[in-house]
């Protein structure tokens, strides 16, 4: 099981790249106030995972549960937006 605080940064900093990459064109600026409210976003995701992580009734799998966000995320923006994990694109 991963609860490492270097999991959690990395964690953390995965999500906070794709949602900047994904939520706004890469011409927009990106005012303050909204890098905050990202960052409470994904701290909030990775406490809610952390908490999962050590109370859940299994084990949980973090790559799949991350993978899993991530097509969540990519779907919220359009049912043409998805992801394709590195194993499935090299199977690909």
């Amino acid at each position: 099981m991963f609860t490492s605080v270097k999991h959690h940064r990395l964690t953390f900093s995965l999500l906070f790249v794709a949602f900047c990459l994904f939520s706004r064109p890469l011409s927009a600026e990106i005012s303050q106030a909204d890098k905050e409210s990202t960052y409470k976003q994904l701290e909030l995701f990775s406490n809610i995972l952390s908490i999962l992580q050590e109370n859940y009734v299994e084990e949980i799998n973090t790559k799949e549960a991350l993978n899993g966000a991530i097509r969540g995320l990519l779907y919220s923006l359009d049912p043409h937006s998805s992801y394709l994990a590195p194993e499935s694109f090299r199977d690909l």
